[in-house]
């Protein structure tokens, strides 16, 4: 069941975080784990992107480096999410913890990454 109706026009987006190795919300010891969320939105970008940003910071107590890679309105948003989901979920990244969107994380390195700013590209229909 989805939250969203399917008749209306959408935001599909993709966020960047780096994040602390092991869910540490201390000193950044070691290596940032990279992740990328891939969601859809009614509500701005910008709105979303804080959203996700303070659930996770209510949970970690940190605010991880986040950007935006892509966004999009479109009418076919929900089935560009699902498609991407279904793609990449060999991908999926597991937090320990759960807050608002963290079951929809992935992890990439540079030339994955690429490759799923191409197939969102491919998927868009404005």
């Amino acid at each position: 069941m989805s939250f969203f109706p399917e008749d209306k026009i959408g935001i599909c987006y993709i966020i960047k975080m780096k994040l602390k190795p092991n869910g540490s919300n201390g000193s950044n010891d070691g290596e940032l784990i990279v992740v990328y969320k891939i969601g859809v939105t009614h509500l701005s970008i910008n709105e979303r992107l804080a959203e996700i940003v303070m659930a996770f910071f209510n949970v970690y107590r940190y605010i991880p480096e986040t950007s935006l890679v892509r966004f999009t309105k479109s009418s076919n948003y929900l089935t560009m999410e699902k498609n991407l989901h279904r793609e990449y979920s060999e991908h999926k990244y597991s937090f320990d913890k759960s807050f608002v969107g963290y079951s929809e994380f992935f992890e990439f390195d540079d030339a994955a990454c690429s490759l799923l700013v191409q197939k969102y590209t491919e998927l868009l229909v404005v």
